[in-house]
């Protein structure tokens, strides 16, 4: 009986070893010797708890917002909600890597509720530091964040779906767009198109839905191609703007009394409410009455009296306000993006160091020397600006960051 048993666990001792000794398995069919391993990866992996307490104004008393979380390149709905109360304000809550550096919370705005039965849409975004993880914003989710969205834009998104589609390129020319808002073109583009989609919003209430066909992806239409135009022949008009309009709503609105009625205008009109700082010049065309040199009669000639959006001026191609500062990673040195130009090409010390579209570059801390920038635009690459990488005067007393 022992001799029996020894025999048979011999028998399957030699089974075994010529089981290995066969073919392996096919690639497709291997069974990883630890299937575990890559969840238990990602368990291992820290992560931090922030919380977000953000405050909204817009101009919507009443409407549903979406917020979005943009982390390490992609985008995911946060919270859906709708609000009656002017000025919502969201506790927001997500978990993020250690090793991200940053996020950001995106919002869109639509009519709902009491406001039901209006087509308008408004986009902002908070950009989130993650040096710290509780986090306190107060965003403008209005016309102006609305358009400086559009025109920071690389494709043109689809009714129905969310306008961070293309958020990767886009949001880093917002972010410098935004943060200039004063900028006199940003203010005057902000006004003008503003008043558009006030005019397209109100007068198209049945016309817009933002399901079946929202107004945002009709704005950023009209702004791409108002801009190409305006690049090619170096001026435009409101007629010219009213020309591209229809043509993208097939002529469905009366928008072109807007640039003949003057009670029209001022229904629609939007202003941003900017002192004009670069008083050397007029963004479109002079007239021969005496006016105050403001951005309400800017907008007001290129609407009502037909008065060019001039490339002439200089501040249309000449960057304005250079800075520099210090920072852990380098010298950052930046300026005043204009909106209609396709990028900069960026010198130091008369050696060209590459294009850029957003408005900004960085060197080696403590670099010493002049930097120089010029816009590029469908004409070519303008005249540029120098700016001195200085230490404080005090002898002079101002600052190198002065032009």
């Amino acid at each position: 009986m022992i001799v029996a048993m020894r025999t048979l666990i011999l028998f399957f001792a030699v089974a075994v070893a010529l089981a290995g000794c066969g073919d392996p398995l096919p690639a497709g069919d291997r069974v990883d010797a630890d299937p575990l391993s890559g969840l238990i990866e990602q368990a291992n992996e820290q992560t931090l708890f922030h919380q977000i307490e953000l405050k909204v104004s817009t101009p919507l008393a009443a409407g549903m917002i979406y917020v979005y979380q943009y982390l390490q390149g992609e985008v995911s709905l946060l919270e859906s909600r709708r609000y009656d109360n002017p000025d919502p304000e969201l506790n927001l809550a997500y978990s993020a890597p250690v090793s991200s550096d940053d996020s950001a919370v995106l919002v869109h705005i639509v009519a709902a509720g009491l406001s039901a039965g209006r087509p308008d849409e408004y986009v902002c975004f908070a950009a989130l530091d993650h040096s710290t993880s509780r986090h306190n914003a107060s965003i403008a989710c209005d016309l102006a964040s609305t358009v400086t969205y559009y025109l920071a834009g690389d494709s043109v998104g689809m009714s129905g779906e969310h306008p961070f589609h293309d958020i990767e390129y886009r949001l880093p020319l917002w972010k410098a767009l935004n943060e200039v808002r004063e900028n006199d073109v940003v203010a005057f583009y902000v006004s003008v198109f503003g008043t558009l989609q006030n005019t397209l919003a109100g007068m198209g209430r049945d016309r817009f839905d933002q399901t079946r066909h929202s107004l945002r992806p009709v704005m950023e239409t009209i702004i791409t191609q108002f801009v190409d135009q305006y690049q090619r022949q170096g001026h435009i008009t409101s007629t010219d703007l009213v020309t591209i309009a229809n043509a993208v709503i097939d002529n469905a609105l009366p928008i072109e009394r807007i640039t003949r009625y003057q009670t029209i205008y001022d229904t629609y009109a939007h202003i941003e409410d900017v002192g004009l700082k670069n008083t050397g010049g007029s963004l479109t065309q002079k007239v021969s009455q005496i006016e105050l040199l403001t951005m309400a009669s800017e907008v007001g000639r290129f609407y009502l009296r037909s008065s060019p959006f001039e490339m002439s001026d200089y501040r249309t191609h000449i960057v304005q306000n250079i800075r520099h500062h210090d920072s852990d990673t380098g010298l950052q040195i930046r300026w005043d993006p204009i909106p209609h130009m396709y990028g900069y090409n960026t010198y130091f010390n008369g050696q060209y160091l590459g294009y850029t579209r957003i408005p900004e570059l960085q060197l080696e801390s403590g670099a010493k020397g002049t930097v120089t920038i010029k816009a590029v635009g469908y004409a070519g690459e303008f005249d540029g600006v120098h700016h001195e990488l200085a230490e404080l005067s005090l002898l002079a007393g101002v600052s190198a960051d002065a032009e």
